[in-house]
Order: C-alpha cells, then structure tokens, then sequence
C-alpha cells in the first residue's frame, strides 16, 4: 500500500538538536460536504480503497460492528451514516486535549469516554469500516486549533470520493493543512526513533491565515520546530 507520505532520515548528533519547519500552503477555506454521496458497494471499490476497510493496530472495526449498525440504523447508507457517528462521538466523547499520553485504540477510546482528536478519529474510522464503508486516518494542522498541535482527522470514500469528517471539530472547516495519510496513527507518527531515545523538551506550533477572510482557497503559513537532546550515550 503506498500512502504517499514524504518520509525521511535525520542522524543526530549526541547534543541538543532544534528542527524547524516552516512553510506557506494554499488550502480551502471551507471544506466539501456531500449529503447524498451514497454507499459505494464493495465490488465497485478501487481495489486501492480495500486496504482501508481492513482492522488496523488501534481501529477494532471487527469488534464493533453491531454497536455501529444500532448507532446508524435507518439511515441512509454513505455519507449520512459517517455524520451521525461524528455526531454521536461528539456528543457523548469530549475532546479533551493532553487526556492520554499514548495513541488509545477506538476500544479504549470508547471505555475512557474521552480522548485527544487521535483517539477520536480511531473510533470514528473503525466505526465507519464496521459498515464497509473505507475510511482513512489523516494528520495535519488546521488553523485556529486551540491548543495548537498536529490535528487527527478522517477522510471516508463514499460517492466515488474521499470526503473529510472530524469528530472533534466542525468537519466543514478549512484551513486544513494536510501532512500525511494512514490507516491509523501507527502509520503517520511525526518519528520513529532508533537507538538511544532523544528527549523533547520543547515544541512549538503556529498556524496563521494569511489573508483577511476566509475564501474559497486562502493561504496559511505554518511554522513548527521540535528541540531534542540525547539520553544516555
């Protein structure tokens, strides 16, 4: 499966590391919303759509498939469905930032009753596959988060497109700036350490609308920067 992430290896050096990124994005000031994009049946699929239907580390789909159809029963299938289990996780899971330390699967998520927008999106994603519907994990930064951080959506297939839902925010607000896709946080971690583990010590992350109003396209420029130190040798 071939996600399209940019990926890429950094060698640091035993002292304090700064890495700093900053660019400018040109994203949709309000995104795409599709009531009556309908179920796409699995035999119509993109075979490279499958993969997304599948259980993954920290999305149970297979173990949820009865609480999902109770949850969306009598609505119609595709993209309707996908809005009321946004909506139910938003009304019965708060969103609360720094609430878990580590990723938190959706069956955890579900047991805890809350979550970081991380945990959210994996229960929202495995409920969403229960019902065949492919749905993936998507990170990036959305402008005006509060408090600022990598922000966790998901991206389902219905209609013969990828529409963006968000159980922890208004799914129809842009200034989106995607950074990678996956089938959950396993697959889009902001790094993957080898040898002695570096310490974060800080982090820092700023998201500003360019322009005065929000448009269809508007420019965000985003700048983040992450200071590591080595521990042990």
């Amino acid at each position: 499966m071939n996600l399209r992430n940019i990926c890429d290896r950094v060698i640091l050096p035993p002292e304090p590391v700064r890495i700093t990124l900053e660019t400018q994005a040109s994203v949709e000031g309000q995104l795409d919303t599709n009531p009556v994009a309908g179920f796409v049946r699995i035999q119509d699929l993109p075979v490279s759509q499958l993969p997304f239907l599948l259980p993954s580390r920290y999305c149970e789909s297979d173990r949820l498939g009865h609480f999902a159809a109770d949850l969306v029963k009598g609505i119609t299938p595709g993209y309707l469905q996908v809005n009321r289990i946004c909506d139910w996780i938003q009304g019965n899971l708060p969103y609360t930032p720094g609430s878990s330390v580590r990723p938190l699967s959706a069956l955890e998520a579900r047991q805890q009753g809350n979550g970081v927008c991380r945990d959210l999106a994996h229960l929202a994603i495995a409920l969403v596959r229960s019902l065949s519907i492919p749905a993936r994990y998507v990170v990036g930064y959305l402008c005006g988060l509060v408090p600022q951080d990598m922000h966790a959506r998901l991206e389902v297939f219905v209609g013969g497109g990828w529409y963006v839902f968000d159980p922890s925010q208004d799914s129809t607000r842009g200034g989106w700036v995607v950074v990678a896709y996956g089938r959950d946080a396993a697959d889009v971690v902001i790094t993957d350490q080898f040898g002695p583990l570096p310490k974060l010590s800080t982090m820092g992350v700023d998201v500003r609308q360019l322009t005065s109003e929000i448009n269809l396209h508007d420019d965000f420029h985003f700048r983040g920067y992450f200071r590591l130190s080595h521990i042990g040798p």
